[in-house]
């Protein structure tokens, strides 16, 4: 459910406000070892297919190697979601997916029955 804040935002910088008709699971933001998910509080991405839009919390999973600064393993971002949204949208059955991801268009093709 959008809030009024993000609304605002995206109304301020003029693009549309990302949403999805498919399950879009709240990550929980956290830190094991290596690995850390953040759960960002709202920023810009362009999709696969389409325009800019105003995502708010987008996940990140991101990894630090050896001593290094944290870097971006992985996102859930609006330019994921669309490259992964036809496969997703189209699966039924025995599905196999390649490649998990955060596990978002495994979690959805398996709502699709």
């Amino acid at each position: 459910m959008p809030t009024p804040e993000n609304q605002m935002m995206a109304a301020a910088l003029k693009v549309p406000l990302y949403a999805s008709d498919l399950l879009m699971p709240e990550y929980r933001a956290g830190e094991f070892g290596e690995w850390r998910l953040m759960v960002g509080g709202g920023g810009l991405d362009r999709g696969f297919h389409s325009g800019m839009w105003f995502v708010p919390k987008m996940p990140i999973l991101m990894r630090r190697k050896e001593g290094r600064d944290w870097e971006t393993w992985m996102s859930l971002s609006v330019h994921e979601i669309e490259s992964q949204e036809l496969g997703c949208r189209h699966a039924f059955g025995t599905t196999v997916v390649m490649g998990l991801g955060m596990g978002w268009i495994a979690l959805n093709a398996a709502l699709r029955r």
